[in-house]
């Protein structure tokens, strides 16, 4: 059957039905993050990073329903202001406006929902726990929607027709440079470097579980494919457009991981195959095709694959040389790549599949590669889209953290950070906590002439060994 010949109310479920799935399917990348940074923290810290991801999808919900979508997508009567949405604030007349209303609804919800919480493994491990509630209500509310709204609402940037098809700009360069600014605010873990700036000395900390950290990307890789697939909108009439989204999210993560195996294990003289590397450039490259997997040719995607994992590998190094400790290199996965997925698509996007992925009659341009009759459109709007996202979200995000530093709920004080936060707001650990008492206790029973310096090098012993 042609898509012309069926029944337009049949279309209608088929649009919502590729809506619902495709979301369902995003919204379970929220297990591949909490698998991801349950992971790579240290124990002491496991049941707090495993609430903020809760806690991200809980508030976003709300506040994505009464005001977040109304940013993002509200326009009035049809016409659209060029900075901010001003219409369907907790989803009033949204189920009239539109068939699939309600669907796009969540769909969007679990895209935010994803924007939300790439900040959690930035400020692992000494982030206090209202500070970081504080800050997912405002990226869900107001500093994602913004962004969305210019990229994807018909805002000033969509109607220059810059290219970002699934979400580089308001997910991954809002996630990343808010974790960016949060992690420059906290400062490092106690104990994490050593030296002066670009002589620094890494103190790698004990990991949970490198089971979870390898699940954890698989689930994300799975739900990649929802993300960018469901940013088609409909299947029916777009199904070319689809396999070749669903090539291209294969081939950039495929390309990354293996210029990152090959790459990090020649570092080390072919002695040793570092797995958190791996997952990181299979990261990096999902990241790197965002924008453009409806755009380039699949050889392409699988270049920019390849360029995405020496960006994350430089960024991420460059970040401990000054001194930022990222637990879970969120920033040089996500606002690095990011904006190298932009980049990208200003320069390898044909012009062919442009007009057939968005067919809206505004994005026209191809990319620089392939010239045309105004070969630096695309390209220049790309660049103004990285500096206007990148100059919203550290400022804002630099007001929400820089008032919680002042009212001093940023950061957790030291006794927390080095016995753990789940130690003193969530219960902590069972077993961790019987061990921790005894110890202590009898600790306590010895001479008392003990100084500082000897409490706290057995007080870290302790912790080391109770970590796995």
């Amino acid at each position: 059957i042609m898509s012309e010949e069926i029944d337009p109310e049949l279309i209608v479920v088929f649009e919502t039905l590729w809506k619902f799935v495709t979301a369902v399917i995003v919204f379970f990348m929220q297990a591949g993050f909490a698998m991801l940074e349950a992971g790579v923290v240290q124990r002491k810290n496991l049941k707090n990073i495993l609430i903020k991801n809760v806690v991200d999808s809980c508030f976003c919900g709300i506040f994505f329903y009464l005001c977040g979508y109304a940013f993002a997508y509200g326009c009035k009567d049809n016409v659209c202001p060029p900075f901010i949405g001003d219409d369907s604030f907790a989803l009033s007349n949204l189920a009239s406006s539109s068939r699939i209303g309600y669907a796009n609804w969540f769909f969007q919800y679990v895209f935010a929902t994803t924007a939300a919480t790439i900040v959690s493994g930035s400020v692992a491990e000494r982030i206090e726990f209202v500070c970081y509630c504080i800050y997912a209500t405002v990226i869900s509310a107001f500093i994602y929607p913004v962004v969305a709204h210019w990229v994807w609402g018909r805002g000033w940037l969509w109607q220059e027709g810059m290219i970002d098809f699934a979400g580089c700009a308001p997910v991954h360069m809002v996630g990343g440079g808010a974790g960016l600014v949060a992690t420059m605010l906290l400062g490092p873990r106690k104990g994490r470097f050593e030296g002066e700036r670009f002589h620094v000395r890494v103190n790698e900390f004990p990991a949970f579980s490198s089971v979870f950290s390898a699940l954890g990307v698989m689930i994300l890789w799975f739900g990649w494919l929802g993300f960018n697939c469901g940013s088609v909108g409909q299947f029916v009439n777009f199904e070319a457009v689809v396999e070749l989204i669903i090539v291209n999210t294969t081939l950039a993560p495929v390309g990354a991981t293996i210029v990152g195996l090959i790459f990090k294990t020649a570092l080390s003289k072919f002695q040793k195959v570092d797995l958190d590397s791996l997952l990181n450039c299979c990261l990096a490259g999902l990241v790197s095709v965002t924008s453009s997997c409806a755009t380039v040719e699949p050889g392409f995607a699988f270049l920019i694959g390849c360029i995405g994992a020496f960006i994350y590998i430089g960024a991420s190094e460059l970040l401990k040389q000054l001194k930022i400790d990222d637990p879970l290199d969120a920033v040089p996965i996500h606002l690095g790549c990011g904006t190298w997925g932009l980049i990208a698509a200003g320069l390898f996007s044909k012009p062919e599949y442009v007009i057939s992925a968005f067919n809206d009659g505004v994005h026209v341009y191809g990319g620089l590669f392939y010239g045309g009759d105004n070969p630096g459109h695309l390209i220049g709007w790309q660049i103004v889209t990285i500096i206007a996202v990148a100059a919203w979200t550290c400022g804002t995000n630099f007001i929400v953290f820089g008032l919680c530093h002042k009212f001093n709920i940023l950061r957790v004080d030291t006794t927390t950070e080095m016995l753990g936060i789940d130690q003193r707001l969530h219960a902590g650990d069972e077993i961790r906590s019987v061990v921790l008492d005894v110890a202590l206790a009898q600790h306590a029973q010895g001479p008392n002439n003990r100084n500082q310096n000897q409490h706290t090098m057995f007080v870290n012993g302790l912790l080391a060994s109770t970590a796995i």
